[in-house]
């Protein structure tokens, strides 16, 4: 990501200037980073997700995709993750800033996989309401999920090959096979 102004901005400036812009930029605590664009592959990747977990979905759920901003108060930052799955009433910061994602998606690419495991994820884990952090790699078929204890800890498990993953949580269940079905063709 590379930094946009050199000045501080306040979150009024961020979203001001965000809203008006033709490219998206996150918001950390006075810095502006505009984000670039993902491979065919990345943005494939995330929409077949969607595609695929979308309708298992329990009534109230709903998932969106990466043009619905978060943002994290407490860190004072504004983020668009690849996908994110609300449950229940969106709460919202001036009518397009979710607040209460449950589960956020990132597929990794070499640009942002550090960031997306590290800081990304330890500023994810400040909405109170996010229990589910699933990371798709875009290289072989492997998905990781992250999933929040009762005890308030996070169980990680790792899913390869032709496995299927389950989000206990949302009754969801998703095969390595379907997510990446011609993922590595010509095709996909």
């Amino acid at each position: 990501m590379a930094s946009l102004p050199d000045t501080p901005l306040t979150e009024e400036q961020y979203l001001r200037l965000e809203r008006a812009a033709e490219f998206k930029s996150e918001y950390h605590a006075g810095e502006m980073f505009a984000m670039s664009g993902g491979s065919t592959l990345y943005s494939w990747l995330a929409a077949n997700l969607i595609m695929r977990l979308g309708p298992q979905l329990p009534k109230g759920c709903r998932i969106f995709t990466s043009d619905l901003r978060i943002k994290i108060p407490q860190a004072r930052v504004y983020t668009y993750p690849d996908a994110s799955i609300i449950c229940g009433k969106p709460e919202t910061f001036e009518d397009d800033n979710a607040l209460n994602p449950l589960m956020i998606v990132e597929v990794l690419s070499s640009t942002t996989e550090a960031y997306d495991r590290g800081k990304k994820f330890e500023l994810y884990r400040q909405i109170p309401s996010f229990k589910e952090y699933l990371l798709i790699h875009q290289d072989r078929p492997h998905v990781e999920h992250y999933s929040k204890q009762d005890a308030g800890g996070w169980l990680l498990k790792e899913y390869s090959g032709e496995e299927s993953f389950e989000i206990a949580r949302l009754s969801a269940t998703v095969s390595l096979t379907s997510l990446y079905e011609d993922a590595f063709t010509s095709g996909g």
